[in-house]
């Protein structure tokens, strides 16, 4: 029987270092070509991403744990923001909760 392995390298399954730096390349290429056209997206429409996260959180959550929960949940989350605005010396909550009750 002929031994014709010994010819090869041991490294013989390994791309050239040429084909190689072309793949990473080409998969950096597309890899910062999605991640381009996501921030240009995320910057032209970030409150359309923001509000559309947001309502799909609060759908999922009035699926999985019911109305009451989750309206609670969302008052309960205001509350701990206010608090932590005022906390912190910025109180553009309360400003924009006195503006809504002095129109009504």
């Amino acid at each position: 029987m002929d031994n014709r392995f010994d010819n090869y390298p041991e490294d013989f399954n390994r791309p050239t270092s040429n084909g190689s730096r072309n793949d990473i390349k080409e998969k950096e290429t597309a890899t910062s070509v999605f991640r381009n056209r996501l921030k240009n997206f995320l910057k032209f429409h970030w409150n359309e991403f923001k509000y559309t996260v947001m309502g799909l959180i609060i759908a999922i959550l009035f699926l999985t744990i019911g109305f009451f929960k989750t309206l609670l949940i969302i008052i309960l989350y205001f509350l701990g923001k206010l608090i932590g605005q005022l906390k912190d010396g910025n109180p553009k909550i309360l400003f924009r909760l006195e503006n809504f009750f002095n129109r009504y």
